[in-house]
């Protein structure tokens, strides 16, 4: 008994001494809390972000692709589909040997389906390619090993869907930014196109906030007295407008983003901002298969009911002229 103490003692050691921890399950997500609301409205909420993760991911860098990945295994995992969490971070981990947090994942799935030694064999790996087995990896650089996972890590804070409140959420985007800081502190010899993608990621979590900081701001007079947040940042006599027109001149070029927006302004009850939000989108990428969100979000607010799913063009069309709200049934 007192061995087994020491191990764990050693193991709890070794943890407090990382700079950095891989795996997506340990992170500060709402995710990976009990959950507040019941379990049908959680499952819906996971399968609609995993939807618009899918198409992320076929819009995707090449360098982006793991990321996105790892963040459906989490999905999966969280939605009770194991099998489907396993082949997620698999096919990272075959793609990219190397990558920290395919093998971190892996060892928590394996761990929860039983699987003792493969999730050994995980366990194992990422020890070598972190420098702590007795027989460290020695192929590639654990600098940019460790970019990679923080970034990655950094990129799953955008799509958490658990938060209760404005505040919860500007806490988790501003802990996304923070990881990519970290990241680019270790990633001096990342290539700079995968950098980009990365700055890419870091402006759509700082448009974000400036979305939920309207939001904040709007709701300050339900709190006793102003958030010293708002206070310390000097924001305390913005108008809300301003914020939500900021995040939307920062995204104007950028559809998945406005597209976001416009899905947040819906769910406001801010329809017309959502409506204009849409059309910036479509104004870019006017194609239903690319940008079938906007579409989507648009139909919501003509009153329309719509199938959950992509159809031809001849569905856009029928969205696209104005016309009094009534149901239509689509055939596929």
């Amino acid at each position: 008994m007192a061995e087994l103490e020491a191990v764990a003692d050693d193991l709890d050691a070794l943890i407090d001494d990382l700079d950095y921890l891989p795996g997506h399950f340990h992170l500060e997500m709402q995710l990976n809390f009990e959950p507040r609301s019941p379990a049908p409205q959680r499952a819906r909420d996971l399968k609609l972000q995993r939807e618009g993760l899918r198409q992320e991911l076929e819009l995707a860098a090449a360098p982006q692709r793991p990321a996105v990945r790892h963040l459906l295994g989490a999905f999966a995992f969280y939605l009770e589909e194991l099998d489907e969490a396993r082949e997620c971070f698999l096919e990272v981990a075959h793609e990219h040997p190397g990558n920290l947090n395919a093998w971190a994942n892996l060892a928590h799935v394996y761990g929860r389906l039983g699987q003792e030694e493969e999730e050994e064999a995980c366990a194992a790996r990422l020890a070598g390619l972190m420098g702590l087995a007795e027989e460290p990896e020695a192929a590639g650089n654990p600098q940019l090993r460790a970019a990679r996972c923080l970034a990655e890590q950094g990129y799953a804070h955008g799509f958490d869907v658990g938060c209760a409140s404005p505040e919860e959420r500007a806490r988790g985007l501003a802990a996304g930014i923070a990881l990519y800081d970290k990241a680019l502190g270790y990633g001096q010899q990342i290539p700079m196109e995968e950098k980009r993608g990365w700055y890419f990621t870091m402006a759509t979590l700082y448009i974000l906030a400036w979305c939920y900081l309207g939001m904040l701001l709007e709701r300050k007079d339900t709190f006793s007295t102003t958030p010293m947040g708002v206070h310390d940042c000097g924001y305390s006599g913005t108008d809300p407008l301003d914020c939500f027109g900021k995040a939307i001149e920062i995204a104007k070029n950028q559809p998945p983003i406005l597209n976001r927006l416009a899905k947040i302004f819906y769910f406001l009850g801010k329809q017309d901002m959502a409506t204009g939000t849409c059309n910036m989108a479509l104004d870019v990428l006017r194609d239903p298969e690319l940008n079938w969100q906007a579409y989507c979000t648009r139909a919501k607010r003509r009153g329309l009911t719509i199938l959950p799913r992509l159809v031809s063009n001849s569905w856009a069309q029928a969205v696209l002229p104005p016309r009094p709200p009534k149901v239509l049934e689509f055939q596929v």
